[in-house]
């Protein structure tokens, strides 16, 4: 009887080892994200320099649709307009204009007025120069997205500019795009408090880890109640038997 009831208690212990796992607390694999943020390209153009050079760099510019461009301007005092390319130094009706942004010598850069613009239309140029005094005949002009054939190149505005018998400005202050400063915060694309993609939101795969993992050790605390039944009853036979 003695024997039959260490067997029994013997098997017990073995029966709660494997449904243990072989182990007496419960076990499970939390799962991690690695955030990825996605960073849009950064188109910027300087309006002139530092020295005062009567120049946009880069002169040329390709840009996607849905992307935005910032002029930043240097001294003394400029401008950005939007022209036709037939018409150079003439404003295009419903384009774009920075106004006239004067910038003294050694300002700080994070004060540097800057104009935001965003591309439409990535398949059609965005000639324009600057309209003051005689800027763009003096070579001041620039485009977005040139065409990649034929004659309307950027040399070919360059040199119609160089003829214009006057530079006009738009009526009117800035339009078509958004002024501001060199040290102004940048907004996401889709407002503040973005999540970057990659990142696990509440709802997303965060929560689902934690209900992967809640679960888990919910189904080992419940074997190891199981075991410890079944010892139970196996130890109230061994009793009884002496």
């Amino acid at each position: 009887m003695k024997l039959l009831a260490t067997t029994a208690v013997l098997s017990g212990l073995s029966l709660a080892a494997a449904q243990n796992g072989g182990s007496s607390s419960p076990s499970f694999t939390a799962s991690s994200s690695t955030a990825s943020a996605s960073s849009s390209s950064s188109n910027k153009i300087a309006v002139s320099s530092s020295s005062g050079a009567l120049t946009f760099s880069p002169a040329s510019l390709s840009v996607a649709k849905g992307e935005t461009v910032t002029f930043t301007f240097f001294p003394r005092n400029h401008s950005v307009a939007q022209s036709a390319f037939d018409s150079p130094c003439a404003p295009l009706d419903g384009g774009f204009f920075s106004g006239f942004h004067p910038v003294s010598s050694g300002v700080d850069a994070k004060e540097q007025p800057t104009f935001t613009v965003t591309v439409e239309d990535d398949t059609k140029p965005m000639w324009f120069y600057c309209s003051q005094g005689e800027h763009c005949q003096g070579g001041m002009v620039g485009v977005l997205n040139p065409p990649k054939t034929g004659a309307n190149t950027l040399a070919a505005y360059k040199k119609a500019a160089a003829g214009a018998t006057t530079n006009k400005s738009p009526s009117g202050g800035a339009t078509g795009g958004k002024v501001g400063k060199a040290g102004d915060k940048k907004a996401s694309a889709s407002g503040t408090g973005a999540i970057p993609s990659g990142t696990a939101s509440p709802s997303g795969t965060g929560t689902a880890s934690r209900s992967a993992a809640t679960a888990s050790a919910t189904g080992g605390a419940t074997a190891l109640g199981a075991s410890g039944a079944a010892f139970l009853g196996l130890l109230v036979l061994l009793v009884a038997a002496f």
